[in-house]
């Protein structure tokens, strides 16, 4: 018997414009960033952190 996989909804690819942000904030941040907008333009930012240390680091940059 074959699992059904639920279709969800595909994100809409990134425009140029915000992948260039994605890309520009992983790079000030050394590490991977992911941006999501919805269809209304409204969205989120990640930054995952790998330690207590490395979410210090970010925070100390975001002058928290």
């Amino acid at each position: 018997r074959n699992p059904v996989k639920k279709e969800g909804k595909q994100p809409e690819p990134l425009s140029y414009q915000v992948q260039k942000v994605q890309d520009e904030l992983a790079t000030k941040f050394s590490t991977q960033v992911k941006l999501k907008v919805n269809s209304q333009g409204k969205g989120t930012i990640e930054i995952p952190f790998l330690s207590e240390d490395d979410l210090n680091r970010i925070l100390e940059m975001l002058d928290w």
